[in-house]
C-alpha cells in the first residue's frame, strides 16, 4: 500500500559509503586480529542521504532519524556500523562513523530521491518522522538544486 505522504519538492542526495565502510571493516578486522579474533566478511550501515539547505547540510537515514542540526566540522554525522560473518550479523552497532559536511560532499552520490521515497513507509513512527523533516526542511529552505 502507497503512502499518502504530503509531496516535498526536497530532494534527498543518497551517500555512496562503499569506500568509508571499505575502510572502517579493515580496521575492525585488524582489531579483532590484534585478540585473535574471527574477522569479518562486511561492515554494513542503513543508507543515508542529505540535503543542502540555506542553513547548512542536514542528513538522515531512511528510517527518517538524523540530528536535528546542520552537520558541520565540529558537529558531525555519527553512522552505526554492524559487522557481518558468513553465518551471523550483529544486531548491536560495533562502531561508529563520523563525517563532516566537507567528507560527506567529497563522496560520491548513489543517486537522488525526493524526501518522500527516501523515508520508508510502514507504521506511524516513519510517518511521523517524515512529517518533521519535511517541516524542519522547509523552514530551513533547501538550496534550488533540491527542488523538484
Amino acid at each position: 500500500m502507497k503512502s499518502q505522504r504530503r509531496q516535498s519538492n526536497i530532494t534527498v542526495s543518497v551517500i555512496d559509503l562503499t569506500g568509508p565502510l571499505a575502510q572502517a571493516l579493515e580496521e575492525f578486522n585488524q582489531a579483532r586480529l590484534s585478540k585473535g579474533q574471527e574477522t569479518a566478511i562486511k561492515v554494513s550501515t542503513s543508507d543515508y542521504g542529505y540535503v543542502q539547505t540555506e542553513q547548512g547540510m542536514f542528513c538522515l537515514c531512511r528510517d527518517g532519524a538524523g540530528h536535528d542540526h546542520p552537520i558541520t566540522a565540529d558537529k558531525k554525522l555519527d553512522i552505526d556500523l554492524y559487522p557481518g560473518w558468513a553465518e551471523a550479523e550483529a544486531i548491536m552497532p560495533s562502531g561508529i562513523l563520523e563525517l563532516s559536511d566537507m567528507e560527506i560532499m567529497m563522496l560520491p552520490s548513489k543517486q537522488e530521491e525526493q524526501l518522500e521515497d527516501f523515508i520508508r513507509t510502514f507504521g506511524g513512527r516513519l510517518e511521523a518522522n517524515y512529517e518533521v523533516w519535511l517541516n524542519c526542511l522547509t523552514k530551513a529552505r533547501p538550496m534550488a538544486a533540491n527542488f523538484g
